[in-house]
């Protein structure tokens, strides 16, 4: 699989998308969120974002899904 640029210096190997949110994991298996947080599934903050925020109690992670509502991350011990 290759990476993808996002203009912010991140190395994108994964994408999920929900009905009105994305994730996006790194090389360095960081998380990042944008979209609507209606429900909470950002992550990261009370409101809907447009640009990539990192979710900072997230690392190591080597899988990322997302739902209508909801975001999922697998770290690298399952």
């Amino acid at each position: 699989m290759g990476e993808v640029e996002i203009g912010l210096g991140l190395n994108i190997i994964k994408i999920a998308t929900g009905r009105h949110h994305c994730l996006a994991l790194d090389s360095k298996g960081f998380v990042y969120s944008w979209g609507s947080n209606e429900k909470g599934q950002l992550g990261h903050r009370l409101d809907d974002c447009d640009i990539p925020h990192k979710i900072s109690t997230l690392s190591d992670i080597v899988q990322v899904y997302a739902g209508d509502y909801m975001s999922f991350a697998v770290d690298s011990i399952g």
